[in-house]
């Protein structure tokens, strides 16, 4: 899309944005404070919680082994993906229903990196834990922590870069559309289909990995092993 175009698109969204924005009655706007409200507060207890573990990891050397440092990487992504729930709030608190696609998609774009990150590192943490329980000697050695922690964590950030590809492109082709701002508007309907059939993958592959861990220590412990 020409660029001039796209300009003139988002200028006349902004216009009707600006209309609706102007019209919402209370009818409208209480339950949609209150709701939103809501959520807001107990993302800002997750965000201390997180944070406070992040904290707590920096701060502890005994915590700096690859498992705690995953796991404060996973809180510490967890964080901007919280603030971009909560900067919805804010933006109905100011009156803001409606904002075009593009720009949300910018107001929510360091979130959207950190949910990706955020998701990953959660499979990350299974196969740390996986790898430490099947090849505990190669694991315990530094160099094969050091790797796995490596691997582990490169693999974060290219599904990321992936998926806000995939993002980016699903928002370019509908710039001017009106949304109220939250990251399931970011889904558009082209990749919708992907990225929860990826989403869902991921968490199958977590429960598989946990899976495994309780059988091999329970394998081990019938054995006398543990």
């Amino acid at each position: 899309m020409p660029d001039n175009l796209l300009k003139d698109d988002l200028l006349s969204s902004d216009f009707l944005a600006n209309y609706f924005n102007q019209s919402v009655n209370a009818s409208i706007k209480v339950p949609l404070l209150v709701t939103n409200g809501i959520i807001s507060f107990c993302c800002l207890v997750g965000i201390v919680l997180n944070a406070s573990l992040v904290y707590v990891t920096a701060k502890t050397p005994k915590l700096h082994s690859h498992c705690p440092l995953l796991l404060a990487f996973h809180s510490l992504t967890v964080i901007p993906v919280l603030l971009g729930i909560f900067f919805k709030f804010f933006l109905l608190f100011s009156g803001v229903y409606l904002v075009p696609l593009l720009r949300c998609y910018h107001i929510l774009l360091v979130g959207l990196i950190c949910a990706g990150l955020c998701t990953a590192a959660q499979l990350a943490i299974g196969y740390d834990r996986l790898i430490s329980i099947l090849v505990p000697i190669w694991y315990k050695q530094m160099n094969g922590r050091k790797r796995s922690f490596c691997i582990l964590i490169t693999l974060c950030f290219v599904r990321t870069g992936y998926l806000n590809a995939n993002y980016f492109s699903a928002v370019l082709l509908r710039p001017k559309k009106l949304v109220m701002c939250s990251y399931d508007d970011i889904v558009q309907p082209e990749i919708s289909a992907f990225i929860y059939r990826e989403g869902l993958t991921i968490f199958v592959a977590e429960f598989l990995c946990y899976a495994l861990i309780w059988l091999v220590i329970l394998c081990r412990k019938s054995q006398g092993i543990l």
